[in-house]
């Protein structure tokens, strides 16, 4: 009887100890290289250093100076991370030059502390409170990396660019809300949601240009940033949906924008327009109340959309009942912009937020 127990006792013991070990385990960084690297914006001032024990300062290949540091603003490429130090790349008036700096000056703690499968949409910032600096999308990898001020510092999938992955911040609202899905996500999911606005396609994702995107072929025209989003369905439901109750204030079609819908809002005592363009086919009228959610046509590649099918969806100040080139802009400084005379918001923004930024 009493080996029994002994038995009993040891299983026990085990089991425990089995425990706090699955507790405790961190989970590890990503696999980042020179191809597949990180991007983050430095907050601070941080020193470089030649080697990975970070004794001898300057930078590693080639030699910038023996006091190299990283200024506030700078972007950077990880490109592998260790116990003690990170080897990256930074910018300075030469170009790109690589070297290490302490794993501490960048990442706050010496592993993730979660990883996860994102359940929705969030929006993202350079630093705790800063610029934006893109989104987190359903089904992206997030790794948890701590806390500052409200916001949680997270890695995640990158979808343009040959980034592999971003470090940036969500408020912790949003971490536990729309990432954890500890709450109703951000919207994408499905046509209908419990916010006053949402994408207006099902399982909407950014399938072209983002908001404030760079296309070069713009620039000499004087307008090469993109403002309005670049969306298709992850399920190839073409249908285009009302992102929010309003009034069709135009339809129509030009050479630019194809097949278009205009609908007018107000958020706030404010009129605004959301504009939908590309589409294949409409089927509402000019005059007609919708409500959000209604289904308003169906997207395609009509007028400009060399790229393929898709939506360009935009939120607007200004109303051209000529379907007036909603698409680019000369620049773009944070969630919204001024050109021509009209302001253009960033749609993700108004959607998340239900206000204008």
């Amino acid at each position: 009887m009493k080996k029994i127990i002994s038995i009993l006792l040891a299983l026990v013991t085990v089991t425990a100890c089995v425990g706090m070990i699955s507790a405790s385990a961190a989970t590890s960084w990503p696999s980042l290289s020179q191809s597949n690297y990180c991007e983050f914006t430095a907050a601070g001032t941080i020193p470089v250093y030649r080697n990975s024990n970070c004794s001898t300062r300057g930078t590693s290949s080639p030699a910038k100076s023996y006091n190299a540091y990283i200024d506030p603003g700078d972007v950077c490429r990880i490109y592998s991370i260790s116990s003690s130090s990170v080897l990256l790349a930074y910018p300075t008036s030469s170009g790109m030059r690589t070297g290490y700096v302490k794993r501490s000056a960048v990442l706050g703690v010496s592993a993730p502390t979660e990883k996860i499968t994102s359940k929705g949409t969030a929006y993202t910032y350079a630093t705790a409170g800063g610029k934006s600096w893109g989104y987190v999308e359903r089904n992206d990898s997030v790794y948890r990396c701590g806390t500052s001020n409200g916001y949680v510092a997270v890695i995640y999938t990158a979808r343009s660019g040959n980034r592999g992955f971003k470090y940036a911040y969500v408020t912790s609202s949003d971490y536990n809300g729309a990432i954890k899905g500890n709450s109703t996500p951000g919207g994408e999911s499905t046509p209908v949601n419990t916010s006053s606005w949402q994408y207006p396609m099902a399982n909407a994702y950014v399938c072209g240009n983002n908001w404030a995107t760079y296309y070069s072929p713009r620039a000499s025209a004087g307008r090469p940033y993109h403002a309005g989003l670049d969306l298709g369905s992850r399920t190839g439901d073409g249908n285009v949906y009302a992102a929010a109750s309003g009034t069709v204030a135009a339809v129509g079609y030009n050479s630019a924008n194809g097949y278009f819908v205009i609908i007018r809002h107000t958020i706030s005592g404010t009129t605004v327009y959301s504009f939908y363009a590309h589409l294949s086919t409409y089927s509402v009228s000019k005059g007609q109340s919708v409500s959000k959610g209604k289904k308003i046509g169906v997207f395609g590649n009509t007028g400009s959309a060399s790229a393929g099918a898709h939506l360009h969806f935009a939120i607007t100040n200004a109303l051209y009942t000529g379907g007036g080139y909603y698409g680019y802009v000369s620049s773009i400084s944070g969630n919204k912009c001024t050109y021509g005379g009209a302001t253009y918001y960033n749609p993700a923004y108004v959607i998340q937020y239900n206000r204008l930024p």
